[in-house]
């Protein structure tokens, strides 16, 4: 026999709580919202909280479960009835395409400081990483499935892993999207969301772009050597003159980057080492500046005498460390071998640029969660990172010009557009992998993003 329905008393009130808790989660944040807060703006005991929820997790998941419903439940590739299309083409895998990317715009728009909440709790709290991870996955599975027809039609490359595919642009949307709206940025050259359709057709091999080197249907292309498929077995030397990284292995495995091992000279340096070291372990708000200067040796005092706040201290930290959060590109590919430093093989150097983020963020996995974090809240460690971002996207958007000029990627490429493109791709799916605990086997994820960028990138056949 079917539970009883809830009376009408029961259904308002566990509504009105409902929305008090997305009132208190969007004001406060998840970590800093409290059950006392919710029963109080929603006017109701404590008790009768616990009638309804077992606790404010459960709450969470139930308002999250109301975000962004409409773009989950429609991925592209279906239209607004649910139904395919009848002709299977380029044309309206494009009109498809362009569809989904601004309902999903709208729908970011309309719940943005919600958004901001989902990406706290996920990098903090094990419940909450989980519902965010399979809330994407289902999302990434149905929108894969709904490509299919245009799969089997032809019109998406035969060689393109539709799902790993998927997984990096539909990051990458998110990404530009909540960099804008929540974060304030804006790529060096602004993207609007129009111009993403063109990137999606390209990544999905769309129009016949040409296959990934190393992919079942590609031989070399032109002037580029063949990148390695299936990640080389250990100590072989890959095709691209780049070292493989286990993702696997670097997540949880691998401590976060330490300060050098000599001490640092000046208490000032002393500070800022001890606030790396503190800030790896945990968020921006757990950790008193007593600790720091704890840590650093030093009075509390001595602390204010350098920095005004903690936000000051991150910011120094950023600035004074280049290449923590971003490898810069020319150094990057100084070590990866002549023909790929050259721009001879722009796959093995996408590949190299690629390994090169997955590991900077992996070895400093607990700073890049808290920097993150504090990105949300914190004005001036937000335009640090923002400044850092645009430096690493304009000297991608450079290299991609450089490239341009010797005929090694397409003429008619938006170079400017891609760095910001590929790069916000790059972030973003990283962050999923590494911060969210959701890495795919091996070298697995590296060749999947690598693939997109070559497909983004290759002179037309």
């Amino acid at each position: 026999m079917a539970p009883p329905a809830p009376s009408r008393q029961a259904a308002r009130a566990r509504t009105a709580l409902l929305r008090a808790a997305r009132e208190v989660f969007e004001a406060k944040g998840y970590a800093n919202a409290r059950v006392e807060d919710i029963t109080d703006a929603a006017q109701y005991a404590v008790g009768s909280f616990y009638t309804y929820f077992e606790s404010k997790e459960d709450a969470f998941r139930e308002v999250m479960g109301q975000l962004g419903t409409d773009v989950a439940a429609r991925p592209p590739g279906q239209d607004a009835s649910g139904d395919s299309p009848a002709a299977h083409d380029l044309r309206s895998l494009e009109r498809r395409i362009q569809h989904a990317n601004q309902r999903y715009y709208r729908a970011f728009t309309a719940e943005g400081r919600l958004w901001a909440v989902v990406e706290e709790a996920a990098l903090r709290h094990p419940g909450p990483r989980a519902m965010i991870r399979d809330r994407w996955r289902r999302y990434w599975d149905a929108t894969a499935a709904a490509l299919a027809p245009w799969r089997d039609a032809g019109v998406i490359g035969p060689d393109v892993d539709v799902l790993g595919t998927v997984t990096a642009l539909s990051a990458m949307t998110e990404w530009i999207i909540s960099l804008r709206r929540g974060y304030g940025f804006t790529a060096p050259r602004p993207i609007a969301i129009p111009d993403l359709t063109p990137v999606w057709l390209r990544a999905l091999g769309a129009g016949r772009r040409p296959p990934a080197p190393g992919s079942r249907a590609a031989g070399p292309a032109p002037g580029v050597a063949p990148a390695p498929g299936p990640a080389p077995a250990a100590g072989a030397a890959p095709a691209s003159g780049v070292a493989p990284i286990p993702v696997t292995d670097l997540v949880g495995s691998q401590p976060d980057a330490s300060p050098d091992e000599a001490a640092p000279a000046t208490t000032r340096e002393r500070l800022i080492a001890a606030g790396r070291t503190e800030l790896s372990r945990r968020g921006i708000g757990d950790v008193p500046i007593s600790d720091i200067a704890g840590t650093a040796g030093v009075s509390v005092g001595s602390f204010y005498t350098y920095f005004p706040s903690k936000s000051d201290l991150v910011a120094a930290l950023l600035d004074e460390s280049p290449g923590l959060l971003y490898a810069t590109p020319a150094d990057v590919l100084a070590g990866a071998g002549e023909r790929v430093e050259a721009g001879d093989d722009v796959a093995g150097a996408a590949l190299a640029l690629i390994r090169a983020h997955l590991a900077a963020v992996a070895a400093n996995e607990g700073l890049w969660r808290s920097v993150v974090e504090a990105a949300l809240t914190e004005p001036l460690i937000r335009a640090v990172v923002n400044e850092q971002r645009q430096a690493w996207m304009l000297a991608l958007a450079a290299l991609f010009a450089r490239w341009q000029a010797t005929g090694a990627v397409d003429a008619g490429l938006d170079v400017d557009l891609a760095g910001g493109c590929l790069g916000a791709l790059t972030e973003r799916t990283t962050h999923l992998w590494v911060v969210l605990g959701d890495a795919p086997p091996a070298d697995e994820g590296a060749i999947q993003l690598r693939d997109c960028w070559w497909r983004l990138l290759a002179p037309a056949p």
